[in-house]
């Protein structure tokens, strides 16, 4: 079809618009135009820009279509078409390419519901109006170049984001200088301002960034621009291209850098703390001196040098890239080793922090809540002040740990070690978990109220004062434990064993809260210990405790004479140098227990279940095991017959 039978518009208001303008960026002559396109089918576009565009040449350009879908383009404007002007800038008619075969294909996918007149068998392209000015017919002359005028300045001097990046600021001057002045009148007064020189006006500091309307560039094409010492605090850069951009000394402090490319880009010395780099791309870039403290970094590629930056709190996942997988000192992620570093005031909420070592390290008044510590070492950390609400800290291991005081409210604690814990009026209230090593814990005034611990281990451990209303605390050990002073009102201690060592608050029964005394005779019908419970030389002898669930327990050394311990389960228990002499263990369950160095004289085990027991160095004199099941892995002291033991 040729140009003549185009359609042509009698004026620029007279050009068809799609069913929205799509935000266009272009590089120019002068620097980067932020336009707009108004038209565009399978092949060119119209749009306006504030720069006039050559003819004649390739042009770089980035089309937003919105949701976040960008595609870049080579542009080449029409050489048949003479810019109109409008608006204070230009209409343009170019040519466009995709610089990639799926941007094509994404692009015709877009404009066909975008516009879909475009593309019908009758369509005729629009032209620009004949009727221009001379003045728009002219080729646009040269500007010189000249110095900067004292607006200019004042606007560097205020903070003006990317004051170098060409017409694409001018196009947003005018509003932003009125919202600038009404602040600065605001601050010094109308009349201040009047009489002072431009001088004086410069040296103002009034103007805040909170102030300023925020810039957004998302998706914006700026690579390798000149934008050092600029201030994008708090900008919006997601997905802008800012390769080898030069932003030395820059300001991006929280800066929303979602996705950006700054492959290559120069940051040195600049300020990155609290950005958001998720996905970002940091390959090559030059960080020495950078300040990255608090950033987002999680899934951005850092495969570059980063000696001489800071990553004090900054946040990392599995998926960042690192050079060689060295992770900077200071940086929060999985398996990062900050041991001995000082954290104190981080904010990493909800973060992935399994296996991280921050063993003796300072974490004071940081806020770790809803993250998850899986494997997390701890040791001799200090974290008074520091928020660990709903923390998961299983398997952590927090060996004199200083958190007197600290919130752990909703924390999980299963399988977590804090054996002499200094947590003195910790929040620990709600807190879940088993198999909780707290031997030798300090818990004085500590908060555990609606706490939810089954198997605890609190021998020795120091709950003066401590708030357990509403607490259940099953199966734990409270051996040498001090509860005075504790509020225990509708707390349950579900066959949790404490001996006569253990203090209990005036006026209460430990029997009333589900506890069971250890001592010799004591009545433990039926009660249950947690799996690797300790009882290491505990006097239980003549106890009642038949029908004991106690698997796995560990009772070395201690004096069992004449218990009673039939049809317990005793399963896998350990027994090394224990007395059971006259010990009833009738159908108790024995399997796989270890006797070594026991004295089992007189006991009886008549239908016991002995099958991988270790009785080779046990004392068996008298003992008797009519009916005992055993097999070939129960292994006996030499010369003993196992008179009346059942094989299986």
């Amino acid at each position: 079809m040729s140009v003549s039978s185009y359609a042509r518009a009698a004026s620029v208001n007279d050009l068809p618009k799609m069913k929205v303008t799509l935000p266009l960026s272009i590089q120019g002559e002068y620097g980067l135009n932020m336009g707009e396109a108004w038209w565009m089918d399978a092949r060119e576009v119209l749009f306006w820009s504030p720069e006039r565009m050559p003819g004649g040449r390739d042009l770089l350009a980035r089309v937003d279509f919105h949701r976040g879908m960008t595609v870049d383009v080579t542009l080449r404007i029409v050489d048949s078409e003479v810019p109109a002007r409008f608006r204070n800038g230009y209409v343009h008619i170019a040519r466009y390419i995709p610089r990639a075969a799926e941007d094509a294909k994404r692009a015709d996918e877009q404009l066909r519901a975008l516009n879909p007149k475009a593309f019908s068998k009758d369509y005729i392209p629009p032209r620009l109006p004949e009727s221009i000015s001379p003045a728009a017919a002219a080729p646009a002359p040269k500007e010189e170049k000249k110095g900067p005028s004292e607006a200019e300045l004042v606007r560097q001097k205020l903070g003006v984001e990317l004051a170098e990046a060409g017409r694409a600021i001018d196009q947003l001057r005018t509003r932003r200088w009125r919202t600038r002045l009404f602040w600065s009148l605001l601050g010094v007064g109308v009349g201040a301002i009047i009489g002072l020189g431009a001088e004086q006006f410069r040296s103002l500091r009034v103007l805040t960034w909170r102030q300023q309307p925020k810039l957004a560039l998302e998706y914006h094409l700026l690579a390798g621009a000149p934008l050092a010492g600029q201030d994008f605090g708090g900008a919006k850069l997601g997905g802008a291209d800012l390769s080898g951009a030069e932003l030395a000394g820059s300001n991006l402090a929280k800066a929303d850098l979602q996705g950006a490319k700054l492959a290559g880009a120069d940051l040195r010395r600049a300020d990155l703390s609290g950005a958001k780099l998720t996905g970002a791309n940091l390959a090559g870039a030059k960080l020495a001196g950078a300040r990255l403290g608090g950033a987002d970094l999680r899934g951005a590629d850092v495969s570059t040098e980063t000696d001489g930056a800071e990553f004090r709190g900054a946040l990392f996942s599995n998926d960042t890239r690192w050079v060689a997988g060295r992770i900077p000192a200071g940086a929060f992620g999985p398996g990062a080793q900050s041991a001995g570093a000082s954290l104190d005031e981080v904010e990493v909420m909800a973060a992935n922090l399994d296996g991280i070592n921050l063993a003796g390290a300072s974490v004071r008044d940081a806020n770790l809540e809803k993250s998850s510590l899986v494997d997390a070492d701890l040791g001799g950390a200090k974290v008074n002040g520091t928020n660990f609400t709903g923390v998961d800290f299983s398997r952590a291991r927090m060996v004199e740990l200083t958190c007197a005081p600290c919130n752990a409210h909703e924390a999980l604690l299963d399988g977590a070690n804090l054996q002499r814990a200094d947590l003195r009026g910790a929040d620990l209230g709600a807190s879940r978990g088993s198999v909780i090593s707290l031997v030798g814990a300090d818990l004085t005034r500590a908060d555990l109220r609606g706490a939810e611990w089954a198997g605890a281990d609190l021998r020795g451990a120091k709950l003066v004062g401590a708030k357990l209303a509403g607490a259940k605390l099953s199966e734990c050990l409270l051996l040498a434990a001090d509860l005075s002073e504790a509020d225990l009102v509708g707390a349950r201690l579900d066959s949790c064993v404490a001996d006569q060592r253990t203090i209990w608050p005036a006026s209460v029964s430990p029997g009333a809260l589900g506890a069971v005394v250890a001592s010799p005779g004591a009545l433990l019908q039926g009660a249950k210990l947690a799996p690797g419970s300790d009882l290491r030389e505990q006097n239980l002898a003549a106890v009642k405790a038949n029908r004991l669930q106690a698997p796995q327990v560990d009772f070395a050394l201690a004096n069992l004479d004449a218990a009673d311990l039939s049809e317990a389960n005793l399963k896998g228990g350990e027994f090394a140098g224990a007395l059971l002499r006259r010990a009833d263990l009738r159908k108790a369950d024995l399997g796989d227990a270890r006797f070594a160095a026991s004295d089992l004289t007189g006991a009886v085990l008549d239908g016991a279940h002995i099958c991988g027991a270790d009785f080779s160095t046990a004392k068996l004199e008298r003992a008797r095991f009519e009916g005992a099941i055993a097999c070939v892995t129960t292994r006996w002291p030499k010369n003993v017959p196992s008179k009346g033991v059942t094989f299986q």
